[in-house]
């Protein structure tokens, strides 16, 4: 039987070579396939059609002349050589024009960098207060910065905006160089003469004189943010200067009619975790007026209510006479104009009343003039600063009765905006008035701004009673301007100087079990316990009462006052309940007050005011939480391994996962028979100096354990867990040349495709999915150099070991939602392996291999093989 299958695979012999074969072709059509051009959005606009390419590249139609793209190719309706470039760390990023399906003349740019293409969307009706808007996201290959373009067009205009901000997610600063170019097709001729507009710092072209054009016809490059170069001469030389000087001449080759193009250069700093935005516009046809005058900028971009503050306006073309305008109550004075035009001093008076929010910025070139500019929602007024908070500081007070007087402490904190007053009163205890004390009932009062602690008088009375320590109570209440703070009660006790022979017994001291209590805000109440210490004749009282704090009663607790009473000789501690209301608010933790006074019969103790924190138990939902799935390597090439692998395996309409290792036990199986039964054979004869081809194809093993995944991302800040699935099919496919027993051979490899299941903090899915890709050995495809060897072992079997090297490349994705961010790498890597092969036909042998493959840091990747050779 076992020879009888050998003779069938004889006789399918030149069936298995051009599978082989067929599967290497359609590996080259996938690859070719990855060759796609941008991705373009447009914009039909009205007199501007407007394409934008995911690559930053861009297209102008103006209906003003039609048929006629404003950039070359003036045939190209998508997208043309115009865009964005970026120079950082010697490289050049610029978009794929040599994609471009309407073909490019940059090839003065020399050797560049695409840029990758994350997304790109469309939005806007076309209006002044929703333009149409096509924002474009693409990152600068690993240099750890991001481009994101958007351009604005507002029906009805000539000119549309285009802005490009750099973000960073490196640790340290980074410098770049930033291109806006274009090669400028006017209104009838791709030849133009250069052209630059002083007002704006504008590169651009015009007609030629003696073109026939109906009237002037302009396109300008407008610097929003001041530029720091620019250039306007003939294309190729403007394509020269950013690919092969990395820099802009600050000239413009006005001299004749010629093939021109212009271009402005920004050198920037993009420092960590910040953003650089780069502002600009382009026009077609008249000069227009944002070129002339226009607001692009402020120095401070925030103010209080109720302050003033100076701050400088970025803009283009101000004069002496321009006027600016911040809106309702913020008042422009003092404004002063720079030489250039560009910037103006200005100082601001924001009212105490002035509206809370964003305020529009405009502004008028000269007044009564057409020449008016708006930059909407620049400027944001802040809430005035706190009026404070008054309160005693301290709240007891000891005064020796021949004092004569007692000083108390009001102070005001947290703020001194506006005049503040309160009233004051004093509350007898055991210490009463006019007998002990001069009664007071004023008010003490704060100018704007004064927050200088207020003192209160009260007169003491030294009698000749032999009375005992005595006290009393003080009162604040009746605030304006401020809030009254917690401590609103002070104590005075007085201490008596007259000695008796045979003093009274104590009445004790009646005060609070402690000054702080914190309940939980689903608890229902809060008991709150009065002791009498220090003696009990006699009867006794003393009131207490709730005082708001950032809790307020009835919303956050139910507001309690009254009186506490003891007979004589009692002195057992009294309760007070009082209740607390669970909300479904998120609004952190709150407190407020309980107080004592007016004790009766004794004296009021040190502890006559606490303070409750309510903790909330309202949990606001966690940003970032939630599922996510990354799926790392692999891509269209695995085609060709998916296809042998399924009819060798015999995995057809089953779960790859479940049954790849069965497949591999029955090949090892038949393998093993295999050399039994040709241990009873004659040995085959090996040739020498032969070319051969190949295929080995079989399960690819990460390495990597979910535990060890989970630990390596938490390790790097993310609170994940991770559920790896790690293995996948893998293989290559081969040809070689063998000298004796020693063969070359290079392949493609397919290092397999590795998923993964993330849940938990997934709120950083940018660096979540690079340090993901960094975590698992490097899947996907690469290119394999190796060395075999064939050493004989008996029977036709050969063991074969092997050493090699390969390039590989890799792309991980992280899917959140309907979210996707992705993270190529490459890199070198070494393939170990060794396997045993005998033959099955004239030509062609079967095997079993066993490699181990390092492509990175991560860890070495397995692959169990079942290999098909066959010698030419």
């Amino acid at each position: 039987m076992f020879v009888s299958m050998f003779a069938s695979t004889r006789r399918g012999l030149d069936r298995a070579v051009s599978l082989v074969f067929l599967f290497a072709f359609m590996a080259v059509l996938s690859a070719a396939a990855d060759a796609a051009p941008p991705q373009v959005k447009t914009i039909n606009g009205s007199p501007l059609t407007i394409s934008v390419g995911d690559d930053l590249s861009f297209q102008v139609l103006n209906a003003e002349v039609p048929g006629v793209g404003q950039f070359y190719p003036s045939d190209a309706t998508d997208i043309a050589d115009a865009g964005w470039m970026v120079e950082v760390d010697g490289a050049l990023y610029a978009p794929s024009f040599a994609e471009h399906t309407g073909g490019t003349a940059t090839s003065a740019l020399g050797e560049t960098q695409p840029f990758s293409p994350q997304s790109i969307a469309t939005s806007g009706t076309g209006t002044q207060a929703d333009p149409y808007r096509i924002t474009a996201v693409a990152s600068l290959g690993d240099t750890g910065l991001t481009a994101t373009m958007v351009v604005n067009y507002v029906n009805g205009s000539g000119y549309y905006g285009n802005t490009l901000t750099l973000g960073s997610s490196l640790p340290t600063p980074t410098s770049a160089k930033v291109f806006l170019g274009g090669d400028i097709y006017l209104a009838d001729s791709d030849q133009g003469q250069p052209y630059f507009q002083d007002v704006a710092g504008s590169p651009g072209g015009r007609d030629c004189p003696d073109s026939g054009a109906a009237g002037e016809y302009f396109i300008l490059l407008i610097p929003q943010s001041p530029a720091d170069r620019y250039t306007a001469t003939d294309y190729s030389d403007v394509w020269r200067q950013i690919g092969e000087d990395r820099g802009l001449d600050n000239r413009i080759d006005g001299e004749g009619c010629l093939d021109n193009g212009a271009a402005l250069q920004w050198n920037v700093r993009v420092n960590p975790g910040q953003t650089v935005r780069l502002g600009s516009a382009t026009s077609f046809g008249e000069i227009p007026p944002i070129a002339q005058f226009n607001i692009t900028g402020l120095s401070v971009t925030q103010g209080q209510a109720g302050s003033s503050l100076q701050l400088e306006i970025a803009g283009i073309g101000f004069v002496s006479e321009t006027r600016f305008d911040f809106g309702t109550g913020v008042a422009v004075s003092d404004i002063v104009v720079a030489d250039d035009g560009r910037t103006a001093l200005v100082t601001l008076n924001i009212a105490i009343d002035a509206a809370v929010g964003l305020h529009d910025v405009g502004g008028q070139q000269v007044p009564g003039g057409d020449r008016n500019a708006t930059l909407a929602g620049a400027f944001e007024v802040l809430p005035p600063p706190p009026a404070g908070q008054l309160q005693f500081a301290p709240t007891a007070y000891t005064v020796d009765e021949a004092a004569g007087t007692v000083q108390l402490t009001v102070s005001r904190t947290d703020g001194g905006r506006g005049a503040a007053s309160l009233r004051y009163a004093t509350v007898n205890g055991s210490a009463g008035s006019p007998a002990d004390f001069g009664a007071a009932n004023a008010s003490l009062n704060w100018a704007d701004g004064d927050t200088a602690p207020k003192t209160i008088h009260i007169s003491i009375v030294d009698d000749s009673a032999n009375e005992g320590d005595e006290q009393f109570t003080v009162v604040l209440s009746e605030a304006t301007g401020a809030t009254l703070g917690s401590a609103i009660t002070a104590t005075v006790t007085i201490i008596d100087d007259d000695g008796g022979t045979e003093p009274p017994p104590p009445a004790g001291r009646l005060q609070l079990g402690q000054t702080a209590y914190s309940v939980n805000e689903g608890a229902g109440q809060l008991s709150v316990t009065v002791t009498r210490v220090g003696g009990s004749a006699g009867a006794a009282s003393i009131r207490y009462a709730t005082v708001n704090g950032s809790a307020v009663a009835p919303g956050d607790y139910t507001a309690s006052s009254g009186t506490l009473n003891w007979a004589d000789g009692d002195s057992a501690p009294k309760t007070l309940n009082i209740a607390i209301v669970d909300d479904s608010l998120v609004e952190g933790a709150e407190t407020f007050a309980i107080t004592l006074g007016n004790a009766s019969g004794a004296q009021a103790g040190e502890r006559l005011n606490a303070t409750v924190t309510i903790v909330d138990n309202d949990n606001p939902t966690q940003p970032g939480g939630g599922k996510g799935n990354v799926k790392t390597g692999g891509g269209a090439l695995g085609v060709w391994l998916l296809a042998p692998l399924a009819a060798m395996a015999g995995l057809r309409g089953r779960r790859r996962k479940a049954l790849m290792p069965r497949g591999l036990k029955l090949s090892a199986l038949v393998f093993g028979l295999g050399i039994v039964s040709l241990s009873l054979a004659e040995p085959a004869s090996a040739s020498s100096d032969d070319w051969y081809l190949g295929l080995r194809a079989g399960l690819a093993e990460a390495g990597v354990s979910d535990g060890s995944l989970t630990r390596g991302l938490r390790a790097r800040d993310h609170e994940v867990n991770a559920d790896l699935d790690g293995r996948d099919l893998g293989g290559v496919l081969y040809a070689g040349y063998r000298i004796g027993r020693v063969g070359i051979e290079l392949g493609y490899l397919r290092l397999g495709q590795y998923k993964a299941r993330l849940s938990g903090d997934l709120s950083s899915p940018e660096a979540l999915v690079e340090d993901t890709a960094d975590s698992i050995p490097g899947a996907g495809n690469a290119v394999l150099l190796a060395t075999s060897w064939r050493l004989p072992v008996g029977h036709g079997v050969d063991l074969r070991p092997r050493v090699g090297a390969f390039w590989w490349s890799s792309k991980t994705e992280l899917r959140v939602d309907q979210a996707r961010y992705t993270h190529r790498r490459d890199g070198l890597g070494v393939d170990l392996g060794f396997g045993l092969d005998l033959p099955i036909a004239e030509h062609l042998r079967l095997g079993l291999n066993w490699e181990l493959l390092r492509a990175d840091d991560s860890g070495a990747q397995r692959l169990t093989t079942l290999q098909l050779e066959y010698t030419l």
